[in-house]
């Protein structure tokens, strides 16, 4: 799969152990801050706003979080930061990263949400780790879902439907991929990217989603297509 996190500037961080209580949770040096990281836009107003934007969204704030972990359970202060693809802490005074250990599950208290850490083998052969969220809407475990944010130009009209005022707000997009055999496949009904994703199994895919009329903004239909894929390539 191409590597969905190529264009984002990752943080070095240099790991050791937090412990409190009986649980121990593997965290980086104190190093980040309160500030989101920064996403490598050459557009360093287009950076500035969608940074804002995403500071200010609901679902992206500071909650009480509940890290599962080696079936130990710890309690925490956290949020998740869609820029860098991280977990972050917020112990006391100091700002953590969660370090990208297997088996991990994070449940936020505010929004409900369960965030899953998944290791996958990218294009160039390298292991990847990156966090997806728990689907609720199927029980099976090779659908992975994944949340992007951006921000899109929008035309809104004043008050006195006079002046049409281009701006951009922020909008966040669902991406589901189908996780086999460690590698990551995009689903999508779109035909240019199965040509591309699934070369062997071109023709099939495309007339499956033709008489079944599926589309790529309906999640149940995504559904009944990775599990038609996964028949096919087992």
């Amino acid at each position: 799969m191409r590597n969905f996190y190529i264009n984002l500037v990752c943080l070095m961080i240099c790991g050791f152990v937090f412990s409190q209580s009986s649980t121990t949770v593997a965290l980086s040096d104190p190093t980040i801050n309160n500030q989101f990281g920064m996403p490598s836009f050459a557009d360093e107003e287009r950076q500035a706003e969608l940074i804002a934007a995403i500071k200010n969204s609901e679902d992206l704030q500071w909650s009480k979080a509940l890290i599962s972990s080696e079936g130990e359970l710890k309690e925490v202060i956290a949020r998740y930061n869609p820029l860098n693809d991280e977990i972050e802490i917020k112990e006391g005074e100091n700002f953590y990263q969660l370090l990208k250990t297997d088996n991990l599950l994070i449940t936020f208290e505010s929004t409900g949400k369960k965030y899953q850490l998944k290791s996958y083998n990218g294009d160039d052969n390298q292991i990847y780790k990156s966090y997806f969220l728990v689907n609720t809407m199927n029980d099976t475990d090779y659908i992975l879902k994944k949340e992007s944010y951006e921000m899109v130009k929008t035309n809104k009209k004043t008050p006195y439907n006079s002046v049409r005022l281009n701006r951009r707000v922020l909008t966040k997009k669902n991406h589901f991929y189908l996780w086999h055999n460690n590698e990551l496949f995009y689903l999508s009904t779109n035909r240019t990217l199965i040509r591309r994703n699934y070369p062997d199994y071109k023709k099939e895919i495309i007339k499956y989603t033709r008489k079944h009329k599926l589309n790529s903004k309906n999640e149940e239909d995504l559904v009944k297509l990775a599990t038609y894929i996964k028949s096919l390539i087992v």
